[in-house]
């Protein structure tokens, strides 16, 4: 169902505003969801010192 309409969406897109506006639109649209995946967390984690490895991962580095 919302392959359906998506496509549809798009097909109004490219009609109204050509293939050069959809393709702006659909840029946008992924560099603004980049940039809100930056700022999401995992819920129960921390706020501060998220890091990239854990202790156990540390120890055995060493």
């Amino acid at each position: 169902m919302s392959g359906l309409v998506g496509s549809g969406v798009g097909a109004l897109v490219v009609g109204a505003w050509g293939y050069g506006g959809a393709f702006a639109l659909a840029g946008s649209i992924g560099l603004a969801s980049a940039v809100l995946a930056v700022f999401l967390r995992a819920p129960g984690r921390p706020k501060e010192g998220v890091g990239t490895t854990t202790g156990a991962v540390e120890r055995e580095a060493f």
